[in-house]
């Protein structure tokens, strides 16, 4: 797997975790402030009844009515009320109403919040217990909603940050390339030098680079005329520039062989007596005559 596709691994890695975490904990968060306020709408919805209840005359017929009432405006799944003995007196149920959210939301994360309980009296006399337990549809819907804003909001945050991971990655990967091409222009023995790039590690590798490449074209170079002299001196005479005679004997010989060699003229030209000018006239006058 190349570097590029490892840290982009890491990225969507990195955010898949930390999306997952927050929809978690979010989660958890918001279930447990509705598990608070259903019990405190339970405690409070309990107290205000049973104040109710007791402030009038508190006999069946009032306990009756005035649970009815309450349990008729549809937010409650349970009113109870038992006499000090534990016999119920009143008790309206029902079954909830199917929440705005789908049954494996609602089986996963269960709100449970606290019945709320009050006492009734009757002056110093005890009529009896009443329990109330709020419907918790509208705590299901809520939860619901919230985890599609939540969604939302992570899916925003993780456009924005695979942005700016593709940012980061392409101003990582501009210099890496221009190493790679640097690189392979050398094998093709063409030293060429790259620009040096913010990022401190790959600044540091583009300068060791450039220096490499520029010591090893001054050995290239210094080599190239090294081999040009040695060939100069093996083929050509130092004297006349002219090629020696193997040097010629080979050309003329591949001219010869050549499938599609044309006409030509070969003309010799030999001086006489070179040995004896050289020994009267001595060799540097016979160099200059040649």
């Amino acid at each position: 797997m190349s570097m590029y596709r490892q840290f982009w691994l890491a990225i969507v890695t990195s955010m898949l975790l930390a999306f997952g975490g927050s929809l978690v904990a979010s989660l958890l968060s918001a279930r447990a402030y509705l598990e608070a306020e259903l019990s405190i709408k339970n405690a409070d919805n309990a107290t205000a009844l049973a104040l109710a209840i007791s402030l009038s005359k508190p006999d069946a017929a009032m306990v009756e009515l005035s649970t009815a009432a309450l349990f008729d405006s549809g937010r409650y799944e349970l009113i109870r009320v038992v006499d000090p003995e534990g016999a119920t007196l009143v008790e309206k149920s029902a079954i909830p109403d199917d929440p705005d959210a789908p049954e494996w939301f609602v089986q996963l994360l269960p709100i449970a919040a606290i019945p709320g309980t009050a006492q009734i009296s009757s002056g110093w006399e005890q009529v009896g217990t009443l329990t109330v337990i709020s419907n918790r549809r509208f705590a299901y819907t809520a939860l619901w909603q919230g985890v599609w804003r939540v969604v939302a909001a992570l899916a925003l945050a993780s456009v924005v940050a695979g942005g700016l991971g593709w940012l980061i990655v392409g101003r990582l990967k501009a210099p890496l390339q221009a190493v790679i091409e640097q690189a392979t222009a050398i094998t093709e023995r063409r030293f060429v030098t790259i620009d040096e790039p913010g990022v401190p590690e790959l600044k540091r590798l583009a300068m060791a680079m450039n220096a490499t490449v520029r010591r090893l074209g001054t050995i290239f170079t210094e080599e190239a005329a090294r081999l040009e002299q040695l060939r100069q001196d093996a083929n050509f005479d130092p004297l006349t520039g002219l090629a020696n005679r193997n040097h010629f004997m080979a050309q003329l010989q591949q001219w010869l062989d050549a499938e599609h060699a044309g006409q030509g003229t070969l003309l010799l030209i030999r001086l006489a007596h070179l040995a004896e000018r050289n020994r009267r006239l001595g060799r540097s006058t016979t160099d200059e005559f040649l």
